[in-house]
């Protein structure tokens, strides 16, 4: 689990929201996730969600590493301790696994099969979803590539059970989080001093 008050790359598409006219730098689900990571730095935790979904998918995600690593003849390093940003010491994310040298792995266990049916097609997920996540994961991390995974284990998928994308490095988006980040880790702080001054 990333630490306390620290940005993380699941987080990283709220940081991207933007407000709804130009002039709005920052979005209101920005802002409701600076003050989330506020109230952690003074010892207070978001609680933990927990739904059906997500059980799905914490359930089947060694499953998937292990059907991953047959099908690619590779070893999957499982990431115990969140990975920092080697100079914004505020910002780390534990991705599911690294792969060889350049490499991680990113699952997803789907609960919707159309879901799985989307990500073979058009790793859809990916885009509306995920981009910004595993794009911070490679910037965190300074690797090349990963493989956004989709796995499902109805009988009906066949081969297709698991599917994965290979996600390269995109540099455009990984300058944006370069930008932003820090400037959204002054809005966490100035939120921090607002309250400490209360």
């Amino acid at each position: 689990m990333p630490k306390l008050g620290h940005i993380t790359p699941s987080k990283f598409k709220a940081v991207m929201t933007k407000g709804r006219t130009k002039s709005q730098m920052w979005g209101q689900t920005a802002l409701t996730y600076a003050d989330e990571l506020a109230m952690n730095l003074i010892g207070v935790e978001t609680p933990d969600i927990s739904a059906p979904a997500l059980e799905h998918g914490n359930e089947l995600e060694p499953f998937a590493i292990q059907a991953y690593e047959m099908e690619n003849f590779v070893e999957v390093v499982k990431v115990d301790e969140p990975i920092h940003h080697s100079e914004l010491d505020y910002v780390c994310g534990t991705m599911d696994g690294l792969v060889s040298t350049d490499g991680i792995i990113e699952i997803k266990c789907p609960f919707n099969p159309l879901n799985h049916f989307k990500n073979i097609m058009e790793a859809e997920q990916y885009e509306k979803l995920y981009k910004w996540q595993i794009q911070g994961y490679l910037w965190i991390t300074g690797r090349q590539w990963a493989d956004f995974v989709s796995f499902h284990t109805h009988e009906a998928w066949g081969d297709n059970q698991l599917f994965a994308h290979r996600i390269e490095r995109d540099e455009d988006i990984i300058q944006q989080l370069q930008e932003r980040v820090p400037l959204f880790w002054g809005i966490v702080q100035q939120r921090l001093n607002e309250y400490l001054e209360k």
